[in-house]
C-alpha cells in the first residue's frame, strides 16, 4: 500500500495571476483532489503562495511535478515532502487562506540558504493555515 505524503511548498504568483485566477484554482483543484483523495490548503500573501498537499505519495509527488511548471507562478521551493502518518487537513479538498500578514514569513521561507530555524517557523505556518478562523476549508 502506498505511503501517505505531506508536502509543502512556497513559489511567487505571475503578475496576472489575480482573484479570479485564484478562483479557478481553487474551483479545479477541488473537484481533481476529492477524486484523488487528495488534502491540504492553499495560502496566498498577496507576493507569495503556499500550499501543503496530503495524499498517496503516487498521486501527490506526481502532482507536485504538475504544480511546479503552471504559468500562473514560478520560483517553486519545496519546504518540506515527509511522509506522514495522519492527515492534517483531513476535512479539506483545498481549504483556502488570504493573508497578506504573512508576506514577510513567506518571503522568508522562498529566499537564500535554508535556515535551521526553518523547520519551526514551517511548523508554525503549518498549523496557522490549519487554524486561522477567516479561512474557508472545503
Amino acid at each position: 500500500m502506498p505511503s501517505l505524503r505531506q508536502l509543502f511548498y512556497v513559489s511567487r504568483p505571475t503578475p496576472l495571476c489575480g482573484a479570479a485566477t485564484i478562483q479557478d484554482i481553487l474551483q479545479i483543484s477541488r473537484r481533481n483532489n476529492r477524486q484523488r483523495d487528495i488534502t491540504g490548503c492553499l495560502l496566498y500573501s498577496g507576493d507569495h503562495f503556499a500550499q501543503v498537499l496530503e495524499g498517496r505519495s503516487d498521486v501527490v509527488e506526481p502532482l507536485l511535478d504538475r504544480i511546479a511548471v503552471d504559468p500562473r507562478h514560478h520560483e517553486v521551493r519545496v519546504l518540506r515532502s515527509m511522509p506522514c502518518s495522519a492527515r492534517r487537513y483531513g476535512d479539506w479538498s483545498m481549504g483556502y487562506v488570504h493573508d497578506g500578514g504573512l508576506a514577510e514569513a513567506l518571503h522568508a521561507l522562498s529566499s537564500g540558504p535554508a535556515d535551521p530555524a526553518d523547520a519551526a517557523r514551517i511548523d508554525a505556518l503549518l498549523d496557522r493555515m490549519r487554524t486561522d478562523p477567516v479561512m474557508g476549508g472545503y
